[in-house]
């Protein structure tokens, strides 16, 4: 006979100390990735495809697109790799991937990155045309996450000649050099 103290104790006794099977399974981290746009200047961000239009971008001039990476999880996401597809790059000349801790970070580090839980990191990709014409930065990125161990971001750019540069100096109270309409200098 069970009385309802003994029950009581007996439920107790049961709730506390669970079952000697129960397990505890760990999620993967995920890696949600989108453009980050905080002051920047692109023509166009499709964040479906992961992609950003750095538009126009001068020829020895230079410009940068910047993903945001983002593991909602409570699980420590490593990226391992941010190299670019070498056969569907074209253009040149395409820098280094680096990344930083936020958009205040002004010290860019090469890969690998470690994202905590909870947590966003940037990285950047450069594009600096050497000639005119049309450009395309595919990158790899491969981590530890369980929505995608490989995923690729894109970047398009259009190498642009906007002419040659207007150079003044001034030293010492003279301004120079002084070109004539066909850009030819005086002689000394």
């Amino acid at each position: 006979l069970v009385t309802p103290i003994v029950f009581m104790l007996m439920a107790a006794t049961a709730v506390t100390t669970g079952c000697a099977e129960d397990t505890f399974v760990a999620s993967d981290p995920v890696l949600n990735i989108t453009a980050f746009t905080e002051g920047g200047t692109y023509l166009e961000v499709d964040d479906e495809n992961l992609v950003i239009n750095l538009g126009e971008v001068p020829v020895y001039g230079s410009k940068t697109a910047t993903f945001e990476l983002h593991n909602p999880t409570s699980q420590t996401l490593t990226i391992q790799t941010l190299d670019y597809v070498e056969a569907d790059t074209q253009g040149q000349l395409w820098g280094d991937v680096t990344w930083r801790q936020d958009a205040d970070d002004v010290i860019p580090k090469l890969p690998p990155l470690i994202v905590p839980a909870g947590a966003k990191r940037l990285i950047d990709i450069p594009f600096a045309p050497l000639e005119e014409g049309d450009a395309v930065g595919v990158i790899k990125i491969v981590s530890n996450a369980g929505n995608g161990r490989e995923k690729l971001v894109t970047v398009i750019a259009t190498g642009v000649y906007f002419g040659q540069p207007d150079i003044e100096i001034e030293y010492n109270g003279l301004t120079g050099p002084t070109a004539d309409a066909e850009g030819n200098f005086p002689a000394c």
